[in-house]
């Protein structure tokens, strides 16, 4: 039973989930739990079809149900303790405030959710089913509530960026964490760096870390790679792919860009969000030669890069919780990349390309720009050869997947 914020619903989890299912399919009878929201269900663009054999249910909690579970939580056991915690954690009474208050939404938001499972008659089958949350969030914290009830009940949890960080929540500390952690038989972690946080955090002994972490990075299935006349050619072409959102920073890299008009580059984006429309306007501003193609579909994507020498990937993202996918697949085409020093980055930026620091300035991450458009042939196609090599040995999906599927079998053993 794999629960989904979204997917089949929206386009934000689908390159993550879509290889999983592929590989899980033939192990498991899959049911997928989707958390949509009614308006990812109406764009009907961006709903995945799924495969005959893969049950599809909608789970929609409703507001009331998680009103009423907010009013709940100071009366729970798991609800006292968690008060607990943040006092004994919080510096002043207004931030103990705030975490309580941010602590009992996500404890309502579980409540509704389980309460909706019930109700759908998820846990008839405890005893045979494996309960695998795409996120340590209030789905993970629905099922850790049931664990009284159905103690035989194996749970798994993927974790990435916003439910890890604890700079991430809104106000410094990630809600429940501790219940989340307990509750579960497996947490399955992106990056080796997300993982070494954690553990640091919780100051987990190394016989937790083996028997309930789990490394496994979200590969490709990308086996193209560009011939190595492609590598050369007058003008340089950038790329970038993320959401246009606040913390990937994309005006960081206009503005380093700026810099930089005497290398006559070219720089494409790849993806929307919210400040398309402004960064559009600030790159025309700043004289930029700049294509935004928005979002694009996997498919179209791989062959962009295919059809196209392109020298360097960027990405000036502030946080990272993984390994991000959008690196990877550049990796696969033998790209050099030039990357921020978060997350799980410097894992994917080893000998390839230059690794920047966590804030860089628009001069840093120009200078490293016109580093690497300046590099001689052979050093240039010599991190295009490790980037393929790093592709191969650290994200290959089929690797990755096993590992993955390995901590599943292990969880419904425990």
């Amino acid at each position: 039973m794999l629960i989904t914020d979204g997917f089949p619903y929206g386009k934000g989890e689908k390159p993550f989930v879509i290889p999983e299912i592929e590989a899980l399919r033939s192990l498991y009878q899959i049911t997928i739990v989707s958390m949509a929201s009614d308006d990812a269900v109406a764009d009907i663009e961006n709903v995945t079809p799924l495969p005959a054999d893969i049950t599809l249910i909608r789970v929609k909690p409703t507001r009331t149900a998680a009103l009423l579970g907010c009013l709940r939580m100071p009366f729970s056991k798991e609800g006292r303790r968690e008060i607990g915690e943040i006092c004994a954690s919080a510096s002043s009474f207004p931030l103990r405030l705030k975490r309580i208050a941010e602590s009992a939404w996500q404890y309502g938001l579980a409540w509704s959710a389980k309460r909706s499972f019930e109700k759908l008659r998820l846990f008839d089958d405890v005893d045979c089913t494996l309960y695998y949350t795409f996120w340590l969030n209030h789905c993970n914290l629905a099922l850790a509530l049931e664990k009284d009830a159905f103690p035989n009940l194996a749970l798994v949890s993927r974790i990435h960026g916003y439910d890890l960080y604890d700079e991430r929540a809104h106000y410094g500390r990630q809600p429940f964490q501790w219940l989340k952690l307990a509750a579960c038989d497996k947490i399955v972690f992106a990056a080796q760096a997300a993982q070494d946080y954690f553990v640091g955090k919780h100051a987990l002994d190394e016989m937790t870390v083996k028997q309930k972490l789990a490394l496994s990075r979200i590969g490709s299935k990308v086996s193209a790679y560009p011939n190595e006349s492609q590598i050369s050619h007058e003008k340089p072409l950038i790329v970038s792919c993320s959401n246009a959102i606040p913390l990937k920073r994309i005006d960081l890299m206009i503005e380093a860009l700026s810099l930089l008009k005497d290398l006559d580059i070219t720089w494409i984006h790849f993806g929307d969000g919210p400040e398309l429309a402004s960064l559009k306007a600030l790159a025309q501003e700043r004289g930029l030669n700049a294509r935004f193609e928005g979002y694009k579909n996997n498919n179209e994507l791989m062959d962009f890069y295919a059809r196209n020498p392109i020298d360097l990937f960027i990405t000036t993202t502030s946080t990272e919780g993984g390994c991000p996918v959008s690196i990877t697949e550049a990796l696969a085409f033998g790209i050099p990349i030039i990357g921020t020093n978060v997350g799980g980055i410097p894992e994917q930026v080893d000998g390839n390309g230059i690794l920047l620091a966590e804030d860089p300035t628009p001069k840093e991450v120009a200078d490293a720009i016109a580093a690497m458009l300046t590099q001689s042939l052979d050093e240039a196609n010599r991190m295009r050869a490790r980037s393929r090599e790093l592709f191969e040995r650290r994200f290959d999906a089929d690797a990755n997947l096993a590992v993955l599927v390995d901590a599943l079998d292990a969880a419904q053993k425990s």
